[in-house]
């Protein structure tokens, strides 16, 4: 759930395939491909670049186009060490997916993308300013704080003697 609420996705790179088939022994499937790139939970840089693990997630669908399974391993990707199983990059992108399915018909694409946070990597990469990093040394709270710090710092040395 976190990879959802906090912008581990951007919709706009998400990618769907459809009118796809597997074709078996006996029988032919039909299937849709969602592809997507999820920031990982701890390590978002890696050697200096963005680090994004590759998540694919297949559903086979009925004839007339109606969700029927999600495809597991081989099928079903991601690129983290737990890929192999189902990780929560790849659960986070079938709630994604879930969440878009719901999303009321008369919504344009960029009203949908405005109601999910903003990607994580996007809110990263934006400068911050100085004053949230280096607070203002005459501040008021600056001040207060110094303050408080000499006072502890004489009852310390009284009450040592």
């Amino acid at each position: 759930m976190k990879h959802l609420t906090s912008g581990s996705y951007n919709l706009q790179q998400i990618i769907a395939t459809k009118d796809l088939t597997i074709k078996g022994d006996s029988d032919e499937r039909s299937i849709i491909v969602f592809q997507g790139s999820c920031a990982p939970s701890m390590k978002l840089k890696e050697k200096n670049k963005e680090k994004f693990y590759s998540v694919r997630i297949v559903i086979e669908v009925y004839a007339n186009g109606t969700f029927n399974k999600l495809m597991d391993s081989p099928y079903r990707y991601c690129e983290c060490p737990n890929g192999c199983i189902w990780c929560a990059h790849s659960g986070s992108l079938v709630l994604l997916l879930q969440s878009i399915a719901m999303m009321p018909d008369h919504l344009s694409f960029n009203e949908m993308v405005n109601l999910f946070p903003e990607p994580l990597n996007e809110t990263l990469s934006s400068p911050i300013l100085v004053e949230f990093i280096f607070p203002n040394l005459n501040s008021e709270a600056n001040k207060n704080k110094n303050q408080y710090k000499k006072t502890k710092a004489k009852k310390d040395t009284w009450s040592e003697t």
